[in-house]
């Protein structure tokens, strides 16, 4: 479970930023449900301010510190300081994993130029400490870390995977449990994605009665999914053959027609592609990252998304959701504990949580969105 994370000089973001899910004693009971960290957190702001950046870091954490061996050996890490500032870009980021509270910071330019990971249990403890390419302190239970070969432009938690060296399982879970539409480059559309989620629900007939099983809650044409097999020559090899997978989205009650994806509403297939990531992250209890995740979809619908998300059935293991959305209704949902707003001045962006503003522009008995739409929050474009 993520607790809280935080980014300085990346990107638009120079001063920094912390987006924290803690929820404190005044949370309403119906928005905490007794819980002391929230399982949903939606951003708002105008185009450009600064929201996609702020779910491109943690994405970017959680890739650099599972997967950045993966890079080209002489590749610089795919980052960008604010304006191309000489400093380094800082991000942190606090999470819980088996009752243990980890805290990782990372200090980085095209190398690495520190890490460090503490862990509290009783009391706070550094327990590697890394600069350069050297691990230079680390606890006993850790020391079996020292003999690592340290690449410039790899976490040494990443490292100590692909060493397969034990210790870090649960720092290692963690990162790698989180989900994402968001690349080094912003918001990756799914749709181009459709062949590799059709083979995916034809293998896993749970997921696919769970996608099945919403989009049929909303669709009212929709009565059921079906994934066609068929055989074809590779292209690129016509002596080899290779399976392809087409969804079939079945319409009517007494009789049943298939619609085929391409003409299929984009609210539908959008589902279809999103709905697949979202019982990912609630089974293993992970964090899904979702850049505009009401792209397509009617303003009724992101109440019901989000739900899977606060419902302790639909949500057994504690998975957390962080999103953007263009949606002002949303915020009613939401309310001020839930809400970071994202503003830009000076090419600088900024954020802040709606329950940080001073006064009672924001009261737990009022709604959010008409203070928003009337520009007493923040967050609006220039129009």
């Amino acid at each position: 479970m993520i607790r809280e994370f935080g980014l300085r000089n990346y990107y638009g973001f120079k001063e920094g930023v912390t987006i924290s899910f803690a929820l404190d004693a005044n949370c309403p009971a119906h928005i905490s449900n007794g819980m002391p960290f929230g399982s949903i957190m939606g951003v708002k702001g105008a185009n450009a301010s600064g929201k996609t950046t702020i779910l491109r870091g943690i994405t970017f954490l959680g890739m650099f510190a599972a997967r950045s061996f993966n890079f080209d050996p002489d590749s610089p890490i795919p980052l960008v300081a604010h304006f191309d500032s000489p400093e380094p870009c800082e991000l942190y980021v606090e999470f819980e994993s088996n009752g243990v509270i980890y805290l990782y910071e990372a200090s980085l330019k095209k190398e690495v130029v520190s890490e460090t990971l503490y862990r509290t249990r009783s009391k706070k403890t550094k327990i590697v400490e890394r600069k350069g390419n050297k691990l230079v302190s680390t606890i006993k239970e850790f020391e079996s870390l020292k003999p690592m070969v340290l690449r410039p432009n790899v976490s040494f938690i990443s490292t100590a995977k692909q060493y397969g060296i034990p210790g870090l399982q649960d720092v290692l879970s963690f990162f790698e449990s989180i989900v994402s539409n968001v690349g080094f480059t912003g918001h990756v559309y799914d749709g181009s994605n459709s062949p590799a989620v059709a083979a995916e629900l034809h293998r896993d007939v749970e997921t696919r009665e769970f996608v099945a099983s919403f989009i049929k809650s909303i669709d009212v044409g929709v009565e059921g999914i079906a994934i066609h097999e068929s055989i074809e020559r590779d292209s690129a090899d016509p002596d080899k053959e290779k399976k392809t997978y087409t969804p079939f989205f079945q319409h009517g009650s007494s009789f049943l027609k298939s619609i085929t994806w391409h003409t299929e509403s984009n609210g539908t297939r959008a589902l279809f592609n999103r709905l697949p990531k979202i019982k990912k992250v609630l089974d293993a209890g992970g964090l899904l990252v979702a850049d505009e995740l009401d792209l397509h979809l009617h303003p009724m619908i992101l109440p019901k998304l989000l739900g899977l998300f606060t419902e302790a059935e639909s949500n057994p293991h504690g998975a957390q959701l962080l999103f953007t959305t263009h949606d002002d209704d949303v915020l009613d949902y939401l309310g001020k504990y839930r809400c970071y707003v994202v503003n830009k001045h000076e090419n600088e962006s900024f954020a802040y949580r709606l329950d940080e503003l001073p006064g009672d522009v924001l009261r737990n008995d009022r709604p959010v969105a008409p203070a928003y739409r009337a520009g007493k929050v923040g967050g609006l474009p220039r129009i």
